[in-house]
């Protein structure tokens, strides 16, 4: 590193095929130039931070808060291949405005659904991200007025269930959001 260089954070990928015996060479995930940034960063610019990881149908896929400078980190998702390298290209699931947090990437029923929080509201809230087209669609989930922070989403055969930390310090609460089985089924 120069004097003037900001040391970042970056993702690599190791794949075994032998039940982890032997590894790969550590591949660079996160060497792609930016199309979302305004600044044309170079990849070891931008600080890389909480990857997660899910298998979603055959697919891997991996979430992680990714930022240039001191700017806010946004929620990144990208598709891995059986050889730990991108496949196709990395979307960007937030928009610029938002401080985004702690992504995590499950299956539901074959697709990839991302749940992080963020403050675009002026306090953190809970969203969940689903791919429409070429497009990810996020809804908030939050139930409350109060900061919330840290979903843990969990799948089971009875559907998706989502906890989250609601709250501050001594009164903070954990919120769950349910299938809704009310109505009468057709």
């Amino acid at each position: 590193l120069s004097s003037s260089a900001r040391p970042t954070f970056q993702l690599f990928a190791k794949v075994s095929s032998d039940g982890g015996a032997t590894w790969s060479p550590a591949r660079l995930v996160t060497s792609f130039r930016d199309p979302f940034s305004q600044a044309t960063q170079a990849a070891d610019a931008f600080d890389n931070q909480r990857p997660h990881l899910s298998r979603v149908g055959d697919s891997l896929f991996l979430v992680w808060e990714r930022r240039v400078g001191s700017q806010a980190p946004q929620i990144y998702v990208a598709e891995l291949s059986d050889s730990g390298t991108l496949q196709g290209e990395a979307d960007r699931i937030t928009s610029a405005g938002a401080y985004c947090n702690n992504p995590i990437v499950v299956d539901y029923r074959g697709a990839p659904v991302v749940f992080w929080f963020d403050n675009r509201r002026g306090q953190n809230r809970i969203y969940m991200a689903q791919r429409d087209g070429l497009l990810w669609q996020d809804f908030d989930l939050s139930l409350s007025r109060l900061d919330a922070t840290f979903a843990r989403p969990v799948v089971e055969r009875d559907g998706l269930f989502v906890f989250w930390q609601a709250g501050a310090q001594a009164s903070a609460r954990l919120f769950l959001l349910e299938p809704d089985r009310s109505a009468v089924p057709p």
